[in-house]
Order: structure tokens, then C-alpha cells, then sequence
């Protein structure tokens, strides 16, 4: 009975010992932890699995720092790190290295960016800590990386599309303006050189002062202060006379149509946080510009282009390892159906006066010209404008920046043809004619309503006379008589009711 107690106790021990030895992590079940964290990118907790030698080398916050900083600096997204577990785990002995291999996956600003390698994993530790830990080292970042070296990124920008009218004349483009700066160590007098520049800029001193003053200003530094045309060579001579200044070229969104384009075409500007917060996802830094009104706004997906870059190392030795690169892709330039000539020259016609203008091909639909007056010129936005000078536009009873033509408007007299066109359809004697007195006439049953006649012609009026005179009266009784459903049907078969396909939005 004593030895069958023995034995069974010996079996309930073995038992015990096999469950505890089972319930000890093997190296693939750490290492497949350590993934999970990785591809959270939750690199504190990462640190933990770390060998006890690999810790004496870096911190726990110099690990999740050289992380981050990489990270971040080559916009890493959908990162995707891969081991695959197998399902019959190796046995293995104590103080013996075991090798995994695993692949990383990730999106990047210089394109795709995928690796193999290979994790070493050694169990360490007394008692309690006893467990699998990982030997890490530079290369698990990325395989090609040492100790000591850096990661760094050039970014390519896109170009941006130009917009040109059917005759390929230039409606936005990308040129050379001058950009008039500063060098501080050149000023002999700082005061009396920030007033002539404002002076002439028209600037405040304070405004100039301010970019003088920025954190990366050095004395050697050209400080730019405002971008102006080229053309302008007089000012820029006079400028140039002024000790501390100096002009450089830059280049710069142009519009050489100016005013006559100005609400068709718009401007681009700096993005700012809320235009950044709306395309989040979409590629876009706070240096880029982006359109800010017109069809800079509307084409703005097709213009941007899409920029590219590089990751690379640079070695202790100064040499480059490049890890990813993609080039950059300029963006579309647009072909409008506008002729940029007609568009100046119905604009010249309004001398500034308020109004609307539309040109349309008669045989093809294609829109000729969208004139609104008054305008603004553009390239104000893109030299800086002032705030002296917005306010006035903001302020202008005539009201520059208001875009007409993007307006809806009721259609006046150009319905009395489609309400003749559908008379006819429907069996209406054009040669009848109607004895309307006076200037004003009322239906029966109306009672606030009224129609109003420019001219009382004193005759009879048949469909003929009454597109001459253009009488509402004759037109609005030939509408009521032919019913609603009738009137409206006929409209319908003019595209009324049908959503407009058109690329510059209308605003009713």
C-alpha cells in the first residue's frame, strides 16, 4: 500500500513538472508577442523583451526614441510585420541561440519598403526572469542599417500642372519671379534699411522685422521678404541700391491673364492647419500650396501631382545606402475649352462695371469664355498681399471678389424663345393675335400677382410682335394656356430638371 502511495506520488509529480514546463514560454511564442507590440509600434513595452546585454547598450527611451524619429521622419504607414508561428515548436537547450526569421512591410513617403530577417533569441535570466529574450541590434530596423549610422530623407516635390486655354496660352503657370530679401550682416544702418524696404514693398516695418527675427536667422542669412515680379526691373534697381538687400529668383505660380481670369482660374496659397485636417491621407505638409479658389480648387487632385523621395543611410564613412526611392510625378496640365483672348476681351468691355459674361460654341456646347467683373489680380496672392490691400478688395462696394458668373440668375427674357419653341410643339397659331391692354395684367383668381409689359404697342400681338416687344404678358398667357404639364415637359425637353455636368460649380 506504502509503495502504491510512493508511486502515485511520483506520477502526480511528474505530472506537475511537465504542466510547469509547458506553461514557460518557447522563444517562437515570445518572439510572436514581440511582433503584435511591434506592428502597434508600441515600443516601450517592445524594450521588455529585449536580452539583458542588448539594455546595457541603449535605454529604454533611446530605443522608442530611434524608433519614432524614423518613424515619423520616412511616414511610415500600414506597417505590417510578419512571423509565422509553427504549429510543432522545436525543443531547445538552455544557452543556445535560436534564429526566426520574419519579413517587415511598410508604406512610405519614398514608396514601398519591404525586408527579410532573421531575430536571435537566447534565454537569460534566474528564477522568475528566466525567459527568451531578443539580441537586437540596428539591422532590426532596417537590415542594411549599423550602429552609428543615420537614417535620412530627400523629399522630391511635384510639380504642379499648369492650366492652359484650347490655344495652349498660358492661363496658370509655373515661372520665375523675383524674391527680395535681406542679409543682416550687410545692413550699415538696420533701421533705415527696414524702412526704405517697407517703404517700397509696401510693408509695415513690423512685418519685416518679424522675418528678420525668426529662430534660423543668421547674420549671413538671406532673409526673404517679399516676392515680386520680375517685370518690375525700375523697383528692383532701386532696391538693390539699398545696403542688406538682394534679390534672388524663385520660382512661383504666375497668371498672365490676371484681372480677365482671375475668378475662373483663382490662386493657390500655403495650406493651412484646417486645409490640412480636410486632406488628411492625401499627401499633403504644411509647406505645400494648394488651390485656394477657381479651378486651382476645383482641379486641385489632377494639378497636385504626387511627390517622391529617398531613404537612405549615410555611413560613418560617407557613403549612401539608399533603402527605398520613389520619383516624383508632376501633376496633369490642364486644356480648358476657354479662349484666353476672348475671355480679355469681353472683360475690357465691362471697364470694370459689375456684370457677368458667358461665351458658348453655338455647335459644340464648349464654354468660350466666364467673365466676371469687377476682378482682382491673382498674383497679388502669390507676391503677398497686404493687409491694407485685402481689406480694401473686402471693403469695395463693387464687390472684386464676388464671382459672378458662378451665380445662379433667373433666365429674363431668353425664356420667351423656349416658351414660343413650345407653343408651336403644341399646336399654337403663331399668326393669332391677342388684343392685351395697358402694361400690367392679372389672371382672374390671382390676387398679390401680376404681369408687366415694357411698352404697350397699341396693336394686337402675334407670336412675331411679341419677340420683338418682348412681351411678358403674351408669353406668360401662352404658358398658362398650355397647362403645366405641358409647359413643364416642354422645358424638360431643353434639359431643364437634369443635373448640370459641368466642372466649375454653380452656386444657386
Amino acid at each position: 500500500m506504502k509503495k502504491l502511495a510512493l508511486v502515485s506520488s511520483l506520477l502526480l509529480m511528474s505530472v506537475l513538472f511537465l504542466a510547469g514546463c509547458s506553461d514557460e514560454p518557447s522563444p517562437e511564442e515570445r518572439f510572436a508577442a514581440y511582433t503584435k507590440l511591434w506592428n502597434k509600434q508600441d515600443f516601450t513595452k517592445m524594450y521588455e523583451y529585449l536580452s539583458p546585454e542588448t539594455k546595457k547598450e541603449i535605454s529604454a527611451d533611446e530605443f522608442a526614441e530611434r524608433y519614432e524619429k524614423i518613424y515619423k521622419g520616412i511616414e511610415v504607414d500600414q506597417l505590417k510585420v510578419n512571423y509565422k508561428q509553427p504549429k510543432e515548436e522545436k525543443k531547445h537547450k538552455d544557452g543556445e541561440e535560436v534564429n526566426l526569421a520574419y519579413t517587415v512591410d511598410m508604406s512610405t513617403m519614398a514608396g514601398e519598403v519591404n525586408s527579410d530577417h532573421q531575430a536571435t533569441l537566447i534565454k537569460e535570466g534566474e528564477g522568475d526572469q528566466e525567459n527568451w529574450y531578443i539580441k537586437w541590434d540596428e539591422s532590426y530596423i532596417f537590415p542594411q542599417l549599423k550602429a552609428g549610422e543615420k537614417i535620412s530623407v530627400q523629399t522630391y516635390p511635384a510639380i504642379r500642372g499648369e492650366i492652359v486655354d484650347r490655344n495652349e496660352r498660358g492661363l496658370a503657370m509655373n515661372g520665375t519671379v523675383s524674391e527680395v530679401g535681406i542679409v543682416p550682416e550687410k545692413m550699415t544702418n538696420e533701421t533705415e534699411t527696414v524702412k526704405k524696404v517697407a517703404g517700397m514693398l509696401n510693408m509695415s516695418t513690423d512685418e519685416i522685422d518679424k522675418k528678420l527675427t525668426q529662430s534660423w536667422v543668421k547674420p549671413g542669412y538671406f532673409v526673404p521678404i517679399k516676392k515680386m515680379s520680375s517685370d518690375n526691373t525700375a523697383a528692383l534697381e532701386k532696391l538693390l541700391a539699398i545696403p542688406g538687400v538682394s534679390v534672388n529668383n524663385t520660382e512661383a505660380r504666375i497668371y498672365p491673364y490676371k484681372e480677365s481670369t482671375a475668378h475662373l482660374i483663382g490662386y493657390v496659397g500655403a495650406a493651412s492647419a484646417e486645409d490640412l485636417e480636410k486632406l488628411q491621407g492625401k499627401g499633403y505638409t504644411a509647406s505645400d500650396d494648394i488651390g485656394k479658389r477657381g479651378l486651382e480648387e476645383v482641379l486641385e487632385g489632377r494639378l497636385k501631382g504626387k511627390p517622391g523621395g529617398k531613404i537612405y543611410i549615410r555611413t560613418e564613412a560617407g557613403e549612401e545606402k539608399v533603402i527605398a526611392e520613389k520619383p516624383a510625378e508632376e501633376g496633369e496640365t490642364i486644356t480648358l475649352t476657354i479662349d484666353a483672348e476672348l475671355q480679355k476681351d469681353i472683360f475690357k468691355q465691362y471697364k470694370n462695371e459689375a456684370g457677368s459674361a458667358t461665351a458658348l460654341d453655338p455647335v459644340t456646347g464648349e464654354t468660350l469664355a466666364l467673365v466676371s467683373s469687377p476682378s482682382f489680380d491673382p498674383n497679388k496672392y502669390i507676391f503677398g498681399i497686404t493687409k491694407e490691400e485685402q481689406k480694401a478688395l473686402e471693403e469695395d462696394s463693387r464687390k472684386p471678389l464676388l464671382n459672378r458668373f458662378s451665380s445662379t440668375f433667373a433666365p429674363g427674357s431668353t425664356i420667351k424663345a423656349l416658351t414660343a419653341a413650345i407653343a408651336l410643339k403644341n399646336g399654337v397659331d403663331p399668326n393669332e393675335a391677342i388684343k392685351i391692354q395697358g402694361k400690367t395684367w392679372a389672371k382672374s383668381t390671382w390676387k398679390d400677382h401680376s404681369i408687366t409689359r415694357v411698352s404697350d404697342p397699341g396693336v394686337p400681338i402675334d407670336m412675331e410682335k411679341a419677340l420683338i416687344y418682348s412681351d411678358n404678358i403674351y408669353f406668360a398667357q401662352k404658358a398658362l394656356g398650355l397647362g403645366k404639364e405641358k409647359f413643364t415637359s416642354g422645358l424638360k425637353a431643353f434639359g431643364f430638371d437634369e443635373p448640370l455636368n459641368y466642372d466649375y460649380p454653380i452656386k444657386a
